[in-house]
C-alpha cells in the first residue's frame, strides 16, 4: 500500500502523485499537477495499492482546501 495525493476540482479527483511514509511518520511528495494549482478546490490523500489508482479507492486520510 502507498499514499496517493489527489487534486480535486468540482468534485472530480485527479491523481497527483504517490509517496511512502517512514516508520517515524515522515514522507515527501512533489505534486504532479496537470493544471495550475489555483484551479483546484481541494487536495486529498488516500491509502491506495502500491501502483496507485485512477480514482480514490481507499480511505481519505487527509483533506484540505486549496486557496490562492
Amino acid at each position: 500500500m502507498t499514499y496517493q495525493a489527489w487534486l480535486i476540482r468540482d468534485g472530480t479527483p485527479t491523481p497527483a502523485g504517490l509517496f511512502l511514509v517512514t516508520a517515524e511518520g515522515t514522507g515527501t511528495l512533489s505534486l504532479e499537477a496537470p493544471d495550475v494549482l489555483g484551479l483546484y478546490d481541494t487536495v486529498a490523500v488516500s491509502l491506495e495499492p502500491a501502483a496507485g489508482s485512477l480514482l480514490p479507492t481507499g480511505a481519505i486520510v487527509l483533506l484540505g482546501a486549496i486557496s490562492g
